[in-house]
């Protein structure tokens, strides 16, 4: 418990604090606010520019489009093809083609590029007089062709005059306006694009007509509303000020509607954003008095190009940002700055405390790693670690010495590029892991940097966190030399025991044979030499007492229990021996010794068996199954054989009997079907000698009569019969095998 004084101390200094705290946080506002205040005005100002930008893009994009499209359609034969007929009395004099024909394949070509483009309207050609000679238009979705009737003079329009002052080549675009249909606004209403070119006779002096084509503005301004932020309000205007585009359609094409709305009408201009930002006006709407930040900039319609001139009109955008967004955003900023300076100053003593306490983990974990690492560096088995993108993460003193390969050559290696293990195939090994996330043990041949081969046992672990994911793979690896080294030793000595033991029970036994006549004349010889071997095997009993002794693993240990009972049945023998030697009987007993002495053999690997003579210990000869190269196709995996034949011997002889009975009906294309799908599975199973059986019915089912097919079904169900009891075999000695583990 802190004393009265203390307590007061530590209150005063933590109110001095608050305070202090209490008063940065009042200065600092007011200057963030300041510079806020300056932020919001510059994004505001940012996303005006950007929004004018976007709408410049897609006006020009559009326009470049409607443009090309013209152009393209000016170069069309048929416009030049026009000309010429009409200049020669109706026929063109290039190839005879008369002017209906050429008016014809005009008319094809626009209403097929109307039909293709949504947003053209209306395509025409007129003559310098004004009169129209060919006109499509698209009304409510359908494409029709004018008759002459209602072919209309465009002579008193301003889009005609302007085209009729151009130049060979150049292009006029309009003003954004209303469609017209007899002189008169087109309901509803319409704002279209009119693009024109003129059209020159052959000697590029006098008009002949204009080629004029009407685009739907509204896609021009649906593209760039939509491709704006929400927070931004366009407004387009031709240079004179009538609306083009505004959210409210009352405000447009005042000129032509004759209403008094234009920008310069309902739009006051105020104060400018800043002095940095002369560009930025506030203005306000006299008819709702909102006051909005306004920037604009005119953009001419069409893209300029160096080989013909474009004379166009202008359209200028508005770009509209809302006097309560920018408020809302500068009050959202500034709170959001007073509470960061707030947050600020109480997060600086809570990142004391999380300092603190994260300094005192890093030292705890510290000491971990430094007590990992020693455990890993004092470690006399190598220890290297992967990751699981099978790099090396971790290689100790005795992985160096080991391999020769010092740890900074080889950490951030991938493992398939070091060849650490002979014969050792790193693919299938890192499947296996990623798959059964359990240990396993191998004993490999370790490459050294050297080239030298050093038995090793390898123990696989994977690096499991606790919520069951592998983070890598831990490998154990221990020099085992010097184990096989004393384990060919050992194996050597029991080799040699079985020569000296198997020499000398052949001595006796033929020395036995030769003196059984006389032998109660060679008791005493007899008895000398049982009472010899007896002698002999104390010793080997003596010299096995010592091995177990030394025996340094459970292999060892069966080995020498092995040999202790052969040993205990040499006794024995020799026990029998004085017996029968010592008994007046008078009958050889030849057939006791021979029997003992085929009874008792040494294995290759050392170990003592009770095996028959006749017997040659190795595995019953599969005659119709290949059971080796179907584990070998299932990658080595004896529970997956197992399951698969029996599987297969489930289904065996419904599939035997339904080919059968087709065989015996002779239903030529049922027995092709089902031979080739037995086929199939007996390849699949290793059954090669079957599956060709089966491939011969399947050839001959169309192609033979009926006697040989049956004869070829008979050839095959023999060996389909020694297939089946080689499985059944196989899977019944299985099963016996895991009774008795």
């Amino acid at each position: 418990m802190l004393k009265l004084a203390q307590y007061w101390r530590v209150v005063s200094f933590f109110s001095l604090l608050v305070v202090a705290g209490i008063s940065v946080i009042f200065l600092l506002s007011r200057y963030q606010h300041t510079q806020v205040v300056a932020n919001v005005e510059d994004a505001s100002h940012g996303d005006l520019k950007a929004g004018v930008r976007v709408a410049e893009r897609i006006i020009s994009d559009v326009s470049g489009e409607q443009q090309r499209l013209v152009r393209f359609l000016y170069g069309t034969p048929p416009v030049s093809g026009l000309v010429r007929a009409s200049e020669h009395g109706g026929t063109d004099p290039l190839d005879g083609t008369e002017f209906p024909q050429w008016q014809q394949r005009l008319q094809t070509i626009f209403i097929s590029m109307m039909q293709q483009y949504n947003f053209v309207t209306r395509m025409r050609v007129i003559l310098a007089d004004g009169q129209e000679i060919i006109t499509v238009t698209k009304k409510g979705g359908q494409v029709q062709l004018a008759t002459a009737e209602d072919s209309m003079n465009q002579s008193n329009q301003d889009y005609f005059r302007e085209i009729s002052q151009l130049a060979q080549g150049d292009m006029y675009f309009s003003e954004i306006g209303l469609s017209r249909e007899a002189g008169h606004i087109r309901l509803p209403y319409q704002p279209v694009i009119r693009v024109g070119m003129p059209i020159y006779h052959a000697d590029e002096q006098h008009q002949y007509g204009q080629l004029v084509v009407d685009f739907d503005a509204q896609q021009l301004v649906q593209s760039v509303t939509s491709a704006l932020r929400k927070r931004l309000i366009p407004i387009l205007t031709t240079e004179s000020g009538s609306f083009i585009y505004h959210a409210d359609q009352i405000r447009q094409f005042g000129r032509e509607l004759h209403s008094s709305h234009s920008w310069e009408h309902d739009y006051q201009k105020d104060s400018p954003l800043g002095d940095i930002y002369p560009d930025v006006y506030w203005y306000t709407d006299t008819q709702t008095g909102d006051r909005y930040l306004v920037t604009s900039e005119s953009v001419p319609l069409g893209i300029p190009s160096h080989q013909f001139r474009i004379h166009s009109s202008r359209i200028v955008i508005h770009m509209l940002l809302s006097e309560q967004f920018h408020h809302a955003e500068l009050l959202e900023r500034d709170n959001f700055s007073r509470a960061t300076i707030a947050g600020a100053t109480i997060s600086v003593l809570v990142l004391i405390a999380i300092a603190a306490f994260t300094f005192r983990i890093r030292m705890r974990l510290g000491y971990l790693e430094e007590q990992n690492r020693a455990i890993i560096s004092g470690s006399v088995d190598a220890v290297i670690g992967l990751d699981m993108a099978g790099r090396f993460s971790i290689w100790n003193e005795a992985a160096e010495k080991l391999f020769g390969y010092p740890a900074s050559k080889v950490l951030g290696t991938k493992a398939s590029q070091l060849t650490l293990f002979e014969d050792f195939d790193y693919l299938q090994f890192w499947l296996r892991m990623k798959a059964d996330l359990q240990p396993m043990t191998e004993e490999l041949q370790a490459v050294t940097k050297t080239g030298m081969l050093i038995p090793v046992s390898v123990s696989f672990s994977p690096i499991v966190m606790d919520k069951g994911y592998a983070v890598g793979i831990a490998c154990m690896v221990r020099d085992i030399g010097q184990y096989k080294a004393y384990q060919a030793e050992l194996l050597k000595l029991i080799q040699g025991l079985e020569e000296r033991v198997t020499e000398r029970s052949r001595v006796l036994t033929q020395e036995y044979k030769q003196e059984v006549e006389a032998l109660k004349q060679q008791q005493k010889t007899v008895t000398y030499l049982g009472n010899e071997m007896k002698l002999r095997l104390d010793d080997v009993q003596e010299t096995l007492g010592l091995c177990h002794q030394e025996a340094s693993t459970p292999r060892q240990q069966r080995l020498l229990d092995k040999l202790g009972q052969y040993s205990q049945t040499l006794t024995q023998f020799v026990h029998d021996l004085l017996c029968l030697s010592a008994s007046e009987a008078s009958e050889p007993e030849e057939i006791l010794m021979e029997s003992s002495a085929s009874k008792i053999q040494v294995g290759s690997n050392g170990t003592t068996e009770n095996i028959p003579q006749q017997d040659s210990g190795e595995p019953p000869e599969l005659i119709c199954w290949n059971r080796s190269g179907a584990l070998s196709r299932m990658m080595n995996n004896e529970a997956l054989l197992e399951q698969i034949t029996q599987m297969y011997l489930e289904s065996a002889q419904e599939k035997q009997e339904l080919l059968q009975h087709y065989v015996h009906k002779h239903d030529q294309e049922a027995v092709r079907r089902q031979s080739h799908a037995m086929k199939g599975l007996a390849a699949d199973i290793g059954a090669e000698i079957v599956a060709e059986y089966l491939g011969e019915i399947e050839q001959g089912a169309l192609n033979t009569d009926h006697a040989d097919l049956l004869a070829l079904y008979e050839r095959f169900s023999d060996a389909y019969k020694q297939l089946l009891s080689e499985m059944t075999g196989y899977v019944h000695g299985q099963t016996a095998d895991h009774s008795s583990s």
